[in-house]
Protein backbone atom coordinates (compact mmCIF):
# COMPACT_ATOMS: atom_id res chain seq x y z
CA UNK A 1 0.00 0.00 0.00
CA UNK A 2 2.81 2.40 0.89
CA UNK A 3 4.64 1.70 -2.37
CA UNK A 4 1.50 2.39 -4.38
CA UNK A 5 0.99 5.66 -2.52
CA UNK A 6 4.60 6.67 -3.13
CA UNK A 7 4.33 5.85 -6.84
CA UNK A 8 1.11 7.84 -7.18
CA UNK A 9 2.67 10.85 -5.45
CA UNK A 10 5.73 10.62 -7.68
CA UNK A 11 3.65 10.51 -10.85
CA UNK A 12 1.54 13.46 -9.67
CA UNK A 13 4.71 15.40 -8.92
CA UNK A 14 6.16 14.54 -12.34
CA UNK A 15 2.91 15.53 -14.06
CA UNK A 16 2.90 18.90 -12.29
CA UNK A 17 6.61 19.43 -12.84
CA UNK A 18 6.45 18.60 -16.54
CA UNK A 19 4.55 21.81 -17.12
CA UNK A 20 7.61 23.85 -16.18
CA UNK A 21 9.76 22.74 -19.13
CA UNK A 22 9.31 21.69 -22.71
CA UNK A 23 9.32 17.99 -23.33
CA UNK A 24 12.49 16.85 -25.01
CA UNK A 25 13.08 14.07 -27.51
CA UNK A 26 14.47 11.75 -24.83
CA UNK A 27 11.83 12.26 -22.14
CA UNK A 28 10.00 9.06 -23.05
CA UNK A 29 13.26 7.09 -22.81
CA UNK A 30 13.98 8.58 -19.38
CA UNK A 31 10.43 7.86 -18.18
CA UNK A 32 10.71 4.25 -19.38
CA UNK A 33 14.05 3.95 -17.57
CA UNK A 34 12.55 5.33 -14.35
CA UNK A 35 9.74 2.76 -14.53
CA UNK A 36 12.38 0.04 -15.03
CA UNK A 37 14.44 1.33 -12.10
CA UNK A 38 11.39 1.30 -9.84
CA UNK A 39 10.43 -2.21 -10.93
CA UNK A 40 13.97 -3.62 -10.61
CA UNK A 41 15.94 -1.49 -8.15
CA UNK A 42 18.22 -4.36 -7.15
CA UNK A 43 19.68 -4.88 -10.60
CA UNK A 44 23.18 -3.66 -11.41
CA UNK A 45 22.30 -0.22 -12.77
CA UNK A 46 25.51 1.48 -13.82
CA UNK A 47 25.30 4.87 -15.50
CA UNK A 48 26.63 3.22 -18.66
CA UNK A 49 23.77 0.68 -18.60
CA UNK A 50 21.18 3.40 -17.99
CA UNK A 51 22.62 5.48 -20.85
CA UNK A 52 22.54 2.46 -23.15
CA UNK A 53 18.90 1.80 -22.21
CA UNK A 54 18.10 5.37 -23.31
CA UNK A 55 20.21 5.12 -26.48
CA UNK A 56 22.52 7.93 -25.36
CA UNK A 57 26.18 8.39 -24.61
CA UNK A 58 26.99 8.65 -20.90
CA UNK A 59 27.75 12.36 -20.86
CA UNK A 60 24.60 13.29 -22.82
CA UNK A 61 22.56 10.87 -20.72
CA UNK A 62 23.68 12.54 -17.48
CA UNK A 63 22.67 15.95 -18.82
CA UNK A 64 19.30 14.79 -20.14
CA UNK A 65 18.51 12.78 -17.00
CA UNK A 66 19.27 15.74 -14.76
CA UNK A 67 17.15 18.05 -16.95
CA UNK A 68 14.19 15.66 -16.75
CA UNK A 69 14.41 14.63 -13.09
CA UNK A 70 16.43 17.39 -11.44
CA UNK A 71 18.82 14.80 -10.04
CA UNK A 72 21.90 12.88 -11.18
CA UNK A 73 21.13 9.27 -12.21
CA UNK A 74 22.89 7.48 -9.34
CA UNK A 75 21.39 9.77 -6.71
CA UNK A 76 17.95 9.20 -8.21
CA UNK A 77 18.47 5.44 -8.08
CA UNK A 78 19.71 5.66 -4.49
CA UNK A 79 16.52 7.52 -3.55
CA UNK A 80 14.36 4.86 -5.21
CA UNK A 81 16.20 2.05 -3.42
CA UNK A 82 16.12 3.69 -0.02
CA UNK A 83 12.48 4.75 -0.22
CA UNK A 84 11.47 1.25 -1.31
CA UNK A 85 13.58 -0.17 1.51
CA UNK A 86 11.85 2.11 4.00
CA UNK A 87 8.45 0.89 2.81
CA UNK A 88 9.48 -2.78 2.87
CA UNK A 89 10.62 -2.43 6.47
CA UNK A 90 7.65 -0.33 7.59
CA UNK A 91 5.25 -2.88 6.15
CA UNK A 92 7.19 -5.76 7.71
CA UNK A 93 7.59 -7.52 4.36
CA UNK A 94 11.19 -8.51 5.03
CA UNK A 95 14.07 -8.07 7.42
CA UNK A 96 17.05 -5.74 6.89
CA UNK A 97 19.22 -8.38 5.21
CA UNK A 98 16.47 -9.37 2.79
CA UNK A 99 15.73 -5.73 1.97
CA UNK A 100 19.42 -5.05 1.32
CA UNK A 101 19.58 -8.07 -0.97
CA UNK A 102 16.39 -7.17 -2.82
CA UNK A 103 17.54 -3.59 -3.37
CA UNK A 104 21.03 -4.38 -4.62
CA UNK A 105 23.14 -3.50 -1.58
CA UNK A 106 26.22 -5.61 -0.96
CA UNK A 107 25.30 -6.12 2.71
CA UNK A 108 22.85 -5.14 5.42
CA UNK A 109 25.60 -2.91 6.84
CA UNK A 110 25.87 -0.89 3.60
CA UNK A 111 22.09 -0.58 3.36
CA UNK A 112 21.89 0.53 6.99
CA UNK A 113 24.63 3.12 6.54
CA UNK A 114 23.08 4.52 3.34
CA UNK A 115 19.66 4.63 5.04
CA UNK A 116 21.00 6.58 8.00
CA UNK A 117 22.82 9.06 5.72
CA UNK A 118 19.75 9.60 3.53
CA UNK A 119 16.99 9.79 6.15
CA UNK A 120 19.00 10.89 9.17
CA UNK A 121 17.56 8.08 11.31
CA UNK A 122 18.49 4.45 11.97
CA UNK A 123 16.72 1.55 10.29
CA UNK A 124 15.08 0.72 13.60
CA UNK A 125 12.95 3.86 13.17
CA UNK A 126 11.51 2.47 9.93
CA UNK A 127 10.98 -0.94 11.46
CA UNK A 128 9.16 0.65 14.41
CA UNK A 129 6.65 1.99 11.89
CA UNK A 130 5.47 -1.53 11.09
CA UNK A 131 4.03 -2.04 14.55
Amino acid sequence: HGMARFTALTYHWLAAWRGTRRRGPYDEHIEALIAKLRANPGEDWSVARMAEFCHLGERRFRDVFRAVTGSPPKRFLDRIRLEQGRELLRMGLCNVGEAADRLGYSSAFHFSRAYRQWFGEPLSAAMAGER
